[in-house]
């Protein structure tokens, strides 16, 4: 061995045996006998080995899914309808936002059980101005989707996070509700929503009530369900759900939980509202308001009352100055006058109500002379609510129908009448001013929008709302 072949010569640290590599420092033989080597290759191969396997994951049958366990984003129902967003938890599965493309719209898809063919078939036939509208039934692949009208806005538990409700917004709610309750509960067979709660109601930007969530409800033949499920949400359910049993009380029962929890508390209520909160949740049904009806004139007394608390005061305190039984004489009558106005109000929200489902039926209409009959007599109707209205609210809400049953007859002149009479009042300025705006635009009149849009923006800024935005989009493009 030459004096340079000595120097380059290594030995394995462990055996001393020559090794031939001289990039190596051990020898083959001990590679697997070195305790850190073979604990280098171990943990090696379980960095390399593990997370192959975990990615292996077994392919479940969708139809046989728990509650939660996969979503449905992506997936095409009828080959029509393509979900594409969660919207949120409903009481008996989750509601997805659906591209309908056939017809380019966008609906609300609910996942059922098959066998609520019954119940759907019942919601198909409602037509209320407070209900989404059912536009499809879908069963594939042993599941059911309920497709539902899609309606923007916030719910009633998002605001209510943010401040409890003021107790005249929660009473003025309440009235609504029980009148689209009431409209359910007197179908024939009654349907029972058996899921009222907060995050089921939901407020447009224009200040619209809706009733969503369709899906949990259930049919009654006036005695009690007809299917004996266990339905609704804990907290809100009445507790004869809770055992499958459930009639129109229970919706009621969810109803008083639900102003309760929007108001603050029964301590925030007061003394008047919480005793109508109490008497809506009794455990025993029978000491409950038995009709919606019932509740809502509860409601609208109160209401009243609270309207007319301060005149009350302030007069019967200067006829006590005057004359020390004109205070006395003033709540007699005052309490005589409550119930002709109750039924003034109960009167006018019937006939809007009423007024409001002919306009949708006529939506719904293919275009011909029955449609422009329906929506020639809603005009008609709501003009003669309107020179008999009193309350600016009231005005509000038939201006803006009136807007819109003009835009269906191309009525331009006297939509824009009832727009800009909207827009003075400073009510929801920016949602109607947006709505206003992208009507003159499909009717062409890009230079009337944009100078809707400047003084808008000059009088009270730029707002915010999903609406607005698109109608600044539609603006800007070429």
């Amino acid at each position: 061995m030459t004096f340079w072949a000595f120097l380059r010569r290594r030995e394995c640290k462990n055996c001393k045996k020559e090794i031939r590599d001289l990039d190596s420092r051990i020898c083959e033989e001990s590679v697997f006998t070195s305790p850190g080597i073979l604990a280098i290759i171990l943990l090696s191969l379980s960095y390399t080995a593990i997370p192959q396997k975990r990615a292996v994951q077994p392919k479940i049958p969708h139809s046989k899914l728990k509650k939660g366990e996969m979503p449905l984003i992506g997936r095409r129902i009828k080959n029509r309808y393509y979900l594409l967003e969660r919207l949120g938890e409903g009481g008996e599965g989750t509601v997805y936002l659906a591209r309908d493309e056939e017809l380019g719209k966008y609906w609300a898809v609910k996942r059922l059980s098959p066998d609520r063919r019954e119940e759907v078939q019942a919601l198909r036939k409602l037509s209320h101005s407070m209900l989404p509208q059912i536009v499809d039934y879908v069963q594939e692949e042993g599941c059911a989707y309920l497709v539902m009208e899609y309606i923007q806005g916030k719910t009633l538990e998002e605001l209510r996070r943010k401040k409890p409700c003021s107790k005249k917004q929660v009473i003025l709610w309440g009235i609504q509700l029980c009148q689209v309750l009431e409209y359910l509960h007197t179908r024939y067979p009654a349907v029972i929503h058996m899921d009222v709660k907060p995050s089921n109601i939901l407020v447009t930007e224009q200040g619209e009530l809706y009733l969503i969530d369709l899906g949990s409800c259930a049919l009654s033949d006036g005695q009690s369900c007809r299917r004996r499920e266990r339905r609704g949400t804990a907290g809100y359910a009445a507790p004869e759900q809770r055992r499958g049993e459930a009639d129109c009380t229970c919706d009621i029962y969810g109803l008083g939980k639900t102003m309760e929890i929007l108001v603050g508390g029964r301590m925030r209520a007061g003394r008047k509202l919480g005793k109508i909160i109490r008497k809506c949740q009794r455990p025993q049904k029978e000491r409950r308001y038995q009709s919606c009806r019932e509740l809502g004139r509860e409601l609208g007394r109160l209401n009243e009352r609270k309207r007319h608390h301060f005149w009350i005061v302030l007069l019967g305190l200067l006829g006590g100055i005057l004359a020390g039984r004109t205070l006395v004489v003033q709540t007699v009558r005052e309490e005589n006058v409550q119930p002709e106005e109750v039924n003034v109000q109960e009167d006018f929200l019937d006939r809007y109500t009423k007024i409001q489902d002919q306009i949708h039926k006529g939506m719904l209409m293919e275009e011909g002379q029955a449609r422009r009959l329906v929506f020639r007599q809603s005009e008609k109707e709501l003009k003669e609510l309107l020179d008999a209205a009193k309350s600016v609210r009231e005005k509000i809400w038939l201006h803006l129908s009136l807007a819109r049953v003009c835009r269906e007859q191309n009525k331009e002149k006297e939509a824009a009448e009832n727009y800009e009479w909207l827009i003075g009042k400073d009510w929801e300025k920016g949602s109607i001013s947006s709505e206003y705006g992208m009507y003159l635009l499909e009717k062409g009149k890009r230079e009337e929008s944009q100078e809707l849009y400047d003084r808008v923006c000059k009088d009270s800024g730029r707002y915010e709302g999903d609406l607005f935005k698109k109608w600044e989009e539609a603006l800007n493009e070429k």
